[in-house]
C-alpha cells in the first residue's frame, strides 16, 4: 500500500530484518537486566537538569493528577497512585507507563485518524493542549522506555543499513516503514534531537521520521511530519535536527563519523543481514 501511494515508478524491496532483528531471529533478545540497565541508564539522564524532559519528570505526578481529572475518576486506581518501577522483565511499569501508553497515545492517534480525542474533552480550541501538554507524558514514558543503549541496539540496526546505502550513492529514495520504537532507537544511536510541526522536542507521532540525504560524503537529517488539522492536514512538513547542537541540514555532518558513531556502539550481526525480499 505504501509504494502503491507513492506513485509510478515506486517499489517494495521487501521486509528488512534490521527493523525487528530480534523477532527476525537475526540477533538474541535483551536479558532483563540488560532493559533494566538501559532504563536506569534514561533515569539517570532524565534527573540531570540539562535533559529536555526533565521539567516534565519533575512535574510529572502533577502532571497525572491533571491527566486523571480529565479523564474522570473510576473504579481502576487513579494513575497517581500506580507506583512506578522498573519490573522483573526489565521493563518501567507504573502510572506513567498508564498514562503514556494507556492514555495520551491513544489520544494522538485518535486525533491522527480525525476523530474526537478524549470523549470530545480536547476536540476544538483544547486540542493544543494535547500536543503542548499531554505528549510530555507520553514523550517522557518513551524517552525512559526506549532510550536506553541496550534497547536501541536492537531497535535502531536499521541506522547501520541506511548509512551502507547512503555511502553506495545509488540514486533515487528508499521509505523504510517502521515504528516510534525504530525512530527513538535511531535517535538515541546517533545522539539525535529534533522538533516538528506542532509537536514536542523528540515526539515521533504518526507519520513522523527522519529523512537522511547524502552528498558529497556528508548526510543531512531533517525531521518529518504531518499536521492533523487545519488546511494542512496530512501535508508533509519538515522540521530541525540536531546533534550536538549541530543543525544537521545547515551543517550536515561527514558520512564517516555517523558510521564510526554507530558502529561503536551496535552489535553489527543484528543489522545483517539487511534485507529478505519477500
Amino acid at each position: 500500500r505504501v509504494a502503491r501511494g507513492l506513485g509510478a515508478g515506486a517499489r517494495l524491496d521487501g521486509t528488512t530484518n534490521s527493523l525487528d532483528p530480534v523477532r527476525r531471529g537475526v540477533c538474541r533478545p535483551l536479558r532483563p537486566d540488560e532493559m533494566a540497565a538501559g532504563v536506569q541508564e534514561m533515569l539517570s539522564r532524565i534527573e540531570d537538569p540539562g535533559d529536555p524532559y526533565h521539567d516534565a519528570w519533575s512535574r510529572r505526578q502533577e502532571l497525572m493528577e491533571e491527566l486523571q481529572t480529565l479523564v474522570g475518576h473510576g473504579v481502576a486506581p487513579d494513575i497517581t497512585s500506580i507506583a512506578d518501577k522498573v519490573s522483573a522483565h526489565g521493563s518501567y511499569v507504573g502510572g506513567l507507563h498508564v498514562s503514556a501508553e494507556g492514555f495520551v497515545e491513544n489520544f494522538v492517534l485518535e486525533a491522527g485518524a480525525g476523530l474526537s480525542v478524549a470523549w470530545g474533552r480536547l476536540d476544538g480550541i483544547n486540542r493544543t493542549q494535547l500536543y503542548s501538554k499531554w505528549m510530555k507524558l507520553d514523550v517522557l514514558y518513551n524517552r525512559i522506555n526506549h532510550g536506553g543503549l541496550p534497547l536501541s541496539t536492537r531497535n535502531g540496526p536499521v541506522i547501520w543499513d541506511i548509512l551502507r546505502q547512503l555511502g553506495e550513492g545509488t540514486p533515487g529514495t528508499r521509505v523504510v516503514v517502521g515504528h516510534d520504537t525504530n525512530v527513538d532507537a535511531v535517535g538515541a544511536l546517533l545522539g539525535l534531537s529534533w522538533t516538528c510541526g506542532p509537536f514536542l522536542e523528540l515526539a515521533v507521532p504518526p507519520m513522523a521520521g527522519l529523512l537522511f540525504e547524502s552528498g558529497s560524503g556528508r548526510v543531512s537529517i531533517r525531521a518529518v511530519c504531518a499536521t492533523f488539522e487545519g488546511e494542512g492536514s496530512g501535508r508533509v512538513v519538515f522540521g530541525n535536527v540536531t546533534r550536538l547542537g549541530r543543525d544537521l541540514l545547515q551543517d550536515p555532518v561527514p558520512l564517516r563519523e555517523l558510521q564510526a558513531d554507530v558502529h561503536g556502539k551496535l552489535n553489527l550481526s543484528c543489522s545483517a543481514p539487511a534485507l529478505v525480499l519477500v
